[in-house]
């Protein structure tokens, strides 16, 4: 049974329809490669966060002020593909709007790019929390989850380094092919 989370945001209810299991992986590599420098940002120094003894038990979840700030850093692309990936693409986000009215009350309707335009017109950083709040529904009690599966999950400053240890090839970067625009 996939499991709905309901949010609100500037007065807005958002239904976020969680992936199924294989969707979480899928997305889950675009969203290490677009997301991973900034959720690992959330451990490091600079963030004034404590790098945990072990990373099992932390949940993302506890650090979604930082996330969503995390998130608002990310540059042109990387933005889009979180916006576009995560919200848009899957029919996942769906949104209460006044203009749907029936007789039973409110119906969700699946978010487009011309509903988050209208919604979000004065400020759009309310698009940030929402992207964060979608990482959250897919990606909490991700590191819980697997410590309890696979022991505990020691972390260390130097896990924390964005390239590769020596003598060590690095995975190729994954391009989004996703070449949609945000209009």
């Amino acid at each position: 049974m996939l499991n709905i989370k309901e949010v609100s945001i500037d007065g807005h209810t958002f239904y976020i329809r969680k992936f199924n299991p294989f969707k979480v992986m899928e997305v889950g590599f675009g969203v290490k490669d677009v997301l991973g420098e900034a959720i690992i940002g959330v451990f490091t120094k600079e963030s004034g966060a404590k790098i945990p003894e072990d990373i099992g038990d932390t949940d993302i979840a506890d650090f979604l002020p930082e996330i969503i700030t995390l998130i608002a850093r990310l540059t042109g692309k990387k933005l889009m593909w979180c916006i576009e990936e995560l919200c848009l693409k899957y029919d996942n986000v769906s949104v209460k709007l006044e203009s749907t009215h029936q007789a039973d009350g409110q119906v969700p309707k699946p978010i487009s790019k011309e509903i988050l335009n209208t919604l979000f017109a004065e400020d759009f950083t309310g698009i940030l929390e929402l992207v964060a709040h979608v990482v959250l529904a897919n990606y909490t009690g991700f590191f819980g989850n697997a410590k309890r599966r696979f022991g505990n999950l020691k972390m260390n400053e130097t896990d924390l380094a964005t390239e590769c240890p020596p003598q060590t090839e690095c995975p190729p970067q994954t391009e989004s092919t996703n070449t949609a625009s945000w209009q």
